[in-house]
């Protein structure tokens, strides 16, 4: 018991600001992110002055990122007990696994910060200058499964504040919460100060400290109002139809090993698009462009070595790729699916994102997907995993793809980026959809492993804010929610239920080869600015300690 009242005499502050930071995470509001790393900066500089203080400092940090993890990422449980497998007692271990390693950028900042602290003996505000910036460039740099960062919650708020990542991204957004933490730091010095202490100038700097803080947040926001302002006109338009069936991962999974609910899930998708375009064009003349299907919805692999765009050889297209042919032809519109094929480079199935167009051509060069979700998808390492003990881990064996590339299609004159799943948590590789002259991005995601209290809104948002880094139109397709789309002014259209059949339609503008954003140009320009401050900050206090002796 003794311990236990020591344990938390200690560490009490690391989890409270696990607390702050992980009850900030969506689908809860981001009420703590402007002050939520104050408790482990405070513990971080009264640590500095104890026995083993690099242990300390470490697990202190290891603490906040425990609980952070635990209340942002609970999802994995569910998870590891669907997708798994697992009986829930296991499950929740792999959930206690993932939390020990999920963010490791928070003890590691603070051993690192306290490394330059002990060499340079830097001054109070330059200590706490350099805790910022390391916290921020970690952050930002320390690899984990999944890329969160403090920008999205401001997306999911819907606070102006979220136009700014043209310029920055939603990285550089984060960047920037975790420097006006520093503002959040003086203001509760500034308190305690004013409390022993209520003079007029002790409450005179709280003032003036609030008031800096609360600003640079303040103008954060009215830039991103006059960001959004200044657009350029959008000069195209293209309708969309998105089709959710609410496929469940039995029938799923019993459709990938051949059995029989593969008929069933072809017929629901071809039933409900169908459907959907009978009642839109029932109830006006709207000419569909589009139909999406989201990953992995049509159940069969397409052979490529079939395929040809000469009409005269379509004969030769396997029963599974004439279905869709057929259907594209019976619509009159372009069809946009995830599915199964087949790698040119090593022949294995790949998780592929097809184009029939309206003309029943099916485009020879599909997308084959480029980044993989570890354990989901590939097993790290897997080639030196014993083939019997492979056969039991419950993942895929994808091959991957050659990187992001757009699809031209002829009618209407469009260039899509295609882009799967995981690959939305990546600014890096949207840039690179944008970069060879997308104009509309496609999304088709598969998120029914994950439930539906917290992951499906992350992820979501996360892929949304692509949108308004290069600002343009995102549409994204799930197999049981949240389905949707963005304007490229972050303007987000009608959702999807969880767990429903359903179908939208969308009315898309888009501006016609779109100019490359501020933040597109240069992705880099938050990073290099915080290194710089670093290496200024380290610079001074090493002249410094120089000039003395």
């Amino acid at each position: 018991m003794k311990k236990i009242k020591n344990f938390l005499n200690t560490y009490s502050l690391s989890i409270l600001a696990g607390f702050f930071i992980g009850t900030s995470y969506i689908p809860l509001p981001p009420w703590a992110n402007l002050f939520c790393f104050v408790p482990i900066w405070l513990l971080w500089q009264k640590l500095a002055n104890e026995s083993s203080p690099y242990k300390k400092i470490f697990i202190a940090g290891w603490i906040t990122q425990f609980i952070l993890t635990l209340l942002g990422f609970n999802w994995i449980t569910f998870t590891a007990h669907e997708f798994g497998y697992l009986p829930w007692p296991l499950a929740f271990c792999v959930l206690m696994i993932f939390c020990a390693f999920a963010n490791l950028d928070i003890p590691l900042a603070g051993v690192c910060w306290f490394y330059f602290q002990k060499k340079l003996k830097l001054s109070a505000p330059k200590s706490l200058a350099l805790m910022a910036i390391i916290t921020a460039l970690f952050e930002a740099w320390v690899p984990t499964l999944f890329p969160w960062n403090y920008g999205y919650p401001w997306l999911w708020a819907n606070l102006p504040i979220a136009q700014t990542a043209e310029l920055i991204g939603f990285q550089g957004i984060s960047s920037i919460v975790i420097l006006i933490n520093v503002g959040s730091y003086y203001i509760w010095q500034s308190l305690k100060s004013y409390q022993t202490q209520p003079n007029n100038k002790n409450k005179r700097q709280l003032l003036l400290t609030f008031c800096a803080t609360a600003g640079a947040f303040v103008f954060l926001n009215i830039a991103g109002v006059g960001l959004k302002k200044s657009l350029p006109q959008t000069d195209s338009e293209i309708n969309a139809v998105i089709i959710q069936a609410n496929i469940g991962n039995l029938q799923k999974q019993q459709a990938e090993k051949g059995w029989e609910f593969r008929e069933y899930i072809t017929g629901r998708y071809v039933d409900l698009s169908k459907k959907a375009l009978s009642e839109i064009q029932s109830h006006n003349d709207t000419t569909v462009d589009f139909v999406l299907w989201p990953e992995t919805a049509y159940p069969y692999d397409i052979d490529q070595r079939y395929w040809s765009t000469e009409s005269a050889l379509q004969k030769h297209y396997p029963p599974a790729a004439r279905t869709l042919i057929d259907l594209s032809q019976d619509l009159g519109t372009n069809l946009l699916i995830g599915g199964y094929g087949y790698s040119p480079q090593d022949g294995k199935l790949t998780n592929t994102f097809f184009v029939i167009e309206k003309n029943g051509e099916i485009q020879p060069h599909p997308y084959y997907k480029t980044i993989l979700l570890a354990f989901g998808e590939y097993i790290p390492g897997d080639q030196y995993i014993p083939p019997k003990i492979r056969e039991l881990i419950p993942a895929g064996d994808f091959s991957r793809g050659t990187g992001p590339q757009i699809i031209q299609i002829e009618s209407p004159d469009l260039k899509i980026g295609p882009q799967i799943c995981y690959e939305s948590l990546f600014p890096s590789f949207t840039k690179n959809l944008s970069d060879l002259g997308a104009e509309v991005i496609f999304n088709v995601t598969n998120d029914s492993w994950y439930g539906t209290w917290q992951e499906p809104y992350q992820h979501l948002y996360m892929t949304l804010a692509r949108a308004i880094e290069y600002r343009r139109p995102l549409i994204r397709t799930t197999n049981t929610g949240i389905s949707t789309a963005i304007l490229a002014d972050g303007t987000i259209l009608q959702k999807s239920p969880l767990n429903q059949e359903w179908t939208g339609l969308f009315k898309i503008p888009y501006k016609k080869n779109p100019t490359a954003t501020f933040y597109q140009l240069y992705p880099w320009l938050i990073d290099s600015l915080l290194i710089f401050l670093l290496l200024l900050i380290i610079g001074r206090a090493s002249f410094e300690r120089v000039k003395k002796s």
